[in-house]
């Protein structure tokens, strides 16, 4: 139940972020104040690999939620003292959400990114929480402390990544599609570099290339989701971004599913060290032959997103259809 308020929690800051920066900063400097604050909330994700690990030693896992949950608490007070002295326009503009949501989905343009980046973020994700520590203790032999460093540096990679990519963007003349087309490509050959580590055994500071890798191609969010912005009706931001964002979770929750039962073909060729399950090496190896083979598919979609160079092409491509 504790999982899901925070699910539903965060989903929805997330989408309120969405509007509200669009609302003060839209155009051009949405993706780089955007990317700044999805910075500031990755921050939370980076505390809880290595420092929160070592602050469950230091005051036990009880103290250690309860000292976070303060936080947060403290945070959101102040969030909401702040939200009372902003004057928003009382305007409104609505729209049935059922044809808002199959608007978004007729819109062909918008394919290309929901093919790319929740596919691309689902194996970063299972990477980063699912697999990643383990396989790294399994078939590297590293301790659970080592290989937090290993996800505490790929969250500091999506972190710098979240934080510049929209910087880079605007510097580029608002571009768009070369990070897309980043994404799907980063990714498939870090999935490629995982399955040939795994495969000539090769030494762990390759597989920490290999994380890092969708680390950095996942942190080009905030310009994925300017594109998403860019691509639909400006009324439809949240809509959009939201059915985006819905598909991303989604591929996430199959993902994890399915590399659970990936490693439980091997159960029988498992072994027990120290109380822990380690799994086969072969486990692994088609473990990530079936990563590769998933992430051509965003490699390829992403060629086939439209530039929009930082405007909303919807109203002029409505015209044109008219």
């Amino acid at each position: 139940a504790s999982r899901a308020l925070v699910g539903l929690g965060a989903s929805t800051m997330y989408l309120c972020m969405v509007k509200e920066t669009d609302h003060y900063f839209g155009g051009k400097n949405f993706a780089p104040v955007f990317g700044f604050l999805c910075l500031l909330g990755y921050s939370g994700g980076l505390t809880g690999t290595r420092p929160f690990r070592m602050m469950v030693e230091y005051t036990g896992w009880r103290n250690s939620c309860i000292m976070v949950s303060a936080a947060t608490f403290a945070v959101l007070i102040i969030a909401f003292l702040i939200m009372l002295k902003v004057n928003r326009d009382a305007t409104v503009r609505t729209s049935h959400i059922f044809r808002s949501i199959r608007e978004v989905l007729k819109n062909k343009k918008n394919y290309a990114v929901l093919l790319t980046t929740p596919l691309c973020f689902s194996l970063y994700f299972s990477l980063q929480a699912t697999i990643g520590a383990k396989f790294l203790e399994d078939f590297c032999g590293l301790s659970s402390l080592t290989a937090a460093n290993y996800t505490f540096a790929m969250m500091l990679a999506v972190m710098s990544a979240m934080m510049f990519s929209g910087i880079i963007s605007r510097l580029l003349g608002n571009r768009r599609k070369c990070f897309l087309i980043f994404n799907g490509f980063s990714t498939m050959l870090a999935m490629t570099l995982m399955l040939c580590g795994v495969y000539f055994k090769l030494p762990p500071i390759i597989f920490l290339l290999g994380l890092i890798m969708p680390a950095l191609a996942s942190g080009c969010t905030p310009v994925n989701v300017s594109l998403m912005k860019e691509l639909n009706d400006v009324d439809k931001t949240a809509i959009s971004v939201g059915i985006m964002n819905t598909a991303t979770y989604v591929m996430v929750a199959i993902m994890s599913q399915a590399t659970g039962r990936i490693l439980d073909l091997f159960n029988r060729q498992t072994i027990s060290r120290n109380g822990a399950t380690i799994y086969p090496d072969n486990a692994y190896l088609v473990l990530f032959a079936v990563f590769l083979a998933v992430s051509i598919i965003p490699c390829i979609a992403s060629f086939f997103c439209r530039e929009t160079y930082g405007k909303n092409t919807f109203r002029n491509d409505h015209k044109v259809t008219i």
